[in-house]
């Protein structure tokens, strides 16, 4: 599931940057594929590193879930403050983006895996 999530916050931020920086709706059309790919591209190893530490430790070892969104949103922060190399400006941006993103996929991936482990539980108890 989280690899999915690229797709729309690249789309956000390629929108943003393009509302930012050229004010056109042609531009971001004619960039929405090329922005597609270059999110996938240059947000591929942050995303692999968040979808290890959300999936595999902190949703398994942390039982607060406002604790879990909130370590979400901190790694969807540091993954857009990558940008902050390339340009200052547009870095604040992209770094708020981030947070936002991962406010949005902690509360995903936290409701995905509690409904998940009602559902094994559930499991278990009828079989």
């Amino acid at each position: 599931m989280g690899f999915l999530l690229p797709v729309p916050s690249a789309l956000l931020m390629l929108a943003t940057w393009d509302y930012f920086h050229l004010r056109s709706f042609e531009s971001f059309i004619s960039l929405l594929f090329i922005g597609s790919f270059y999110g996938f591209v240059f947000m591929g190893i942050p995303l692999v590193i968040y979808t290890f530490l959300m999936e595999f430790i902190v949703n398994k070892f942390i039982k607060s879930s406002l604790l879990v969104v909130f370590i979400s949103c901190v790694l969807g922060g540091i993954s857009g403050g990558i940008i902050f190399n390339l340009n200052y400006e547009t870095g604040q941006t992209f770094f708020l983006l981030g947070i936002l993103s991962g406010l949005m996929a902690g509360i995903i991936l936290r409701l995905c895996y509690l409904k998940s482990k009602i559902d094994n539980q559930t499991l278990q108890g009828t079989c």
